[in-house]
């Protein structure tokens, strides 16, 4: 499940020149997997803030934040994959 829009951020929306996404990852109380919990921050400052309330509000154990630079060319071996 990933949780509702948060207030603290700016907008609703991305900015279509954003270049960066933030996902939050962690364990939800009471379950032992990790999942994206949060995928709408548009900066790092406020993955932090939604990270913090998951973490203090929620319950929600081993959060990380995953940074995606989609700027950043994708390099993928399917070789490496193959034994």
């Amino acid at each position: 499940m990933i949780f509702p829009k948060n207030p603290l951020l700016k907008s609703d929306n991305r900015s279509k020149n954003m270049t960066k996404e933030y996902v939050i990852w962690g364990v939800k109380k009471g379950e032992s997997d990790e999942e994206p919990l949060f995928t709408k921050a548009e900066t790092l400052s406020d993955a932090n803030k939604v990270k913090s309330i998951l973490e203090s509000k929620h319950g929600v154990s081993k959060t990380r934040i995953q940074t995606i630079d989609t700027d950043e060319p994708l390099e993928w071996d399917a070789t490496k994959m193959v034994k």
